[in-house]
């Protein structure tokens, strides 16, 4: 009897370890494929905020911003482009010298870059050739001496004036890194009602809020 017991346990034994064996062999097979790593698509962006408008016998220029993930080089286009400016399809610069007879409003200028597998596009935008004028305004403004936090503001930089035909859109800037100057007489505006304001900015390029808005009809 007690050879019988054993031999039954031994089967016993025998047939887990074959079933284990089987199971075990499934395993090996339901691995065969494995799926490969999956590849990552390059990204593009393009930014930058275009001037809005130039005065005749001015200079216009605006360079876009792009970058790319993948290892091409980029390549630009534009549509609607003004005739008197140049577009760079290697850098998406556009520049210009209005003349005379460019006074107007172009609009719809749209700049877009692309690495050859992805595409991006600015928002279109418009530019404003205004006619050339003799009449003038003069600023006079007090130099801040604090911070908006009461500190003592001691890395002054300079001036930017901020000027434009609607005091919602001061579309025109003059930089003036001077921090001794307190006046300043903006030239060659033609006739309309002109805005105006000023901001003070330090070494690290931060502005402060916008001084109180004025105006002046030429």
């Amino acid at each position: 009897m007690r050879t019988a017991n054993w031999l039954r346990h031994t089967v016993r034994l025998a047939t887990l370890v074959v079933v284990g064996a089987a199971l075990s062999g499934c395993k090996t097979d339901s691995g065969a494929g494995a799926p490969t790593a999956t590849q990552i698509a390059p990204t593009l962006a393009i930014s930058g905020t275009p001037q809005a408008s130039v005065t005749v016998g001015g200079a216009y220029r605006f360079a876009p911003t792009a970058s790319t993930t993948g290892s091409s080089a980029l390549a630009f286009s534009v549509q609607n482009l003004p005739a008197w400016t140049a577009f760079d399809s290697s850098t998406g610069t556009l520049s210009g010298n209005p003349g005379p007879a460019d006074v107007g409003t172009y609009t719809g200028i749209v700049i877009s870059a692309t690495d050859g597998v992805n595409s991006a596009s600015l928002v279109g935008f418009n530019i404003a050739v205004l006619a050339a004028g003799t009449g003038s305004a003069t600023l006079s403004w007090v130099v801040p001496t604090t911070n908006t936090d009461g500190s003592a503001l001691t890395d002054l930089t300079g001036f930017r004036i901020y000027y434009g035909n609607s005091p919602d859109s001061l579309t025109e800037t003059l930089t003036i890194a001077n921090t001794g100057l307190t006046t300043y007489v903006v030239t060659n505006l033609p006739s309309d009602t002109w805005y105006f304001a000023v901001k003070a900015y330090n070494s690290a390029n931060v502005e402060s809020n916008l001084s109180t808005i004025v105006s002046k009809k030429i």
